[in-house]
């Protein structure tokens, strides 16, 4: 069986490891992390942890294939029906302006019409935000975003025969940048986020990932719900807050490349819709959940497509 090269690099976010607040996303379309509306995940204070765990189901089809046996037989490929991605992250406060982070996700895909599934650890990111100026309570804050992806990830599947490999076998640059400007209820934040792609196994250059996102959020209610003599934190224990979300993503895969040839059937862009709430409890509990659906792809030759991504969370402040 020819393999299918998946190759995952989260956020990430990650929307966090960085690609939508702080994930990096891959080559199916992408991962991405879940706390774009956490203001903990842009300003933790110095000192302060923060562990969080963010699951994506992403839905795939192969167009104009009706049958996973025919798709394989015509093309080569496997014709895969879903993946869900598990990624622990935790992140640290150096001082009041870094904040260093270490992502590891884990992967499970499944054909469409075969009995196997690929399961295992994909590549860790360690990435570090600096804060360039403001901080959580300030209107206007920009962010820088750097570190490396690591192959870390199970490239045995690759070794027995079996369709997915889970890592890229090469050690990945990523850069990235993030404003937010909050006018009132009205939070704005637009993200870029680039991973560098080396050789990897087999002598690949798995492709280059680049996501951009621009987001608003509208938060209904918050500490003006509570009675004056409720102290602050009270008030956001007996008052759970959350916020609306919505906008758009887009996100560039290159090629894969070997022996300086482009490999066919590789690279992509979609431009996804993206629509979610979060709920936070307490002060330190926040549970997201968001909606995908692509609006415009364009896709190089016949590959597993992006359906739809489902994505939550949960993450919590010490």
């Amino acid at each position: 069986m020819k393999k299918v090269y998946l190759y995952i690099c989260l956020l990430l976010i990650v929307y966090q490891s960085k690609a939508q607040t702080c994930t990096c996303s891959a080559c199916t379309g992408g991962v991405g992390s879940m706390n774009f509306l956490n203001d903990n995940d842009v300003a933790l204070e110095k000192g302060r942890w923060m562990a969080e765990v963010n699951v994506q189901y992403t839905q795939f089809n192969m167009p104009g294939m009706g049958h996973s046996d025919a798709t394989h037989a015509a093309t080569g490929i496997t014709e895969l029906k879903n993946a869900f991605v598990t990624s622990p992250a935790l992140r640290y406060g150096v001082n009041n302006r870094l904040v260093v982070s270490v992502i590891l996700p884990y992967v499970s895909v499944t054909a469409s019409g075969h009995d196997w599934s690929s399961n295992g650890l994909s590549d860790m990111m360690v990435l570090g935000d600096y804060h360039v100026c403001g901080n959580g309570t300030e209107k206007i804050r920009l962010s820088v975003t750097a570190g490396i992806k690591l192959p870390t990830g199970n490239q045995h599947p690759y070794d027995q025969e079996l369709p997915v490999a889970l890592s890229s076998g090469s050690y990945d640059p990523i850069v990235g940048a993030s404003l937010v400007k909050k006018a009132g209820k009205v939070m704005l934040r637009a993200n870029t986020f680039y991973k560098h792609s080396n050789k990897g196994f087999v002598d690949v250059y798995y492709g280059s990932f680049f996501s951009q996102s621009l987001m608003m959020s509208f938060k209904p209610c918050g500490e003006e719900s509570c009675s004056p003599e409720d102290s602050l934190q009270r008030c956001k224990s007996l008052h759970p807050q959350f916020a609306l979300f919505g906008g758009l993503v887009g996100e560039s895969i290159s090629p894969d490349i070997q022996d300086n040839i482009e490999i066919p059937n590789t690279g992509s862009y979609y431009l996804l819709a993206k629509a979610g709430i979060v709920l936070n409890f307490a002060e330190s509990w926040s549970l997201p959940i968001a909606l995908e659906t692509p609006i415009y792809k364009s896709v190089n030759g016949m590959q597993n497509e992006i359906s739809y991504r489902i994505t939550t969370g949960l993450s919590f402040k010490f």
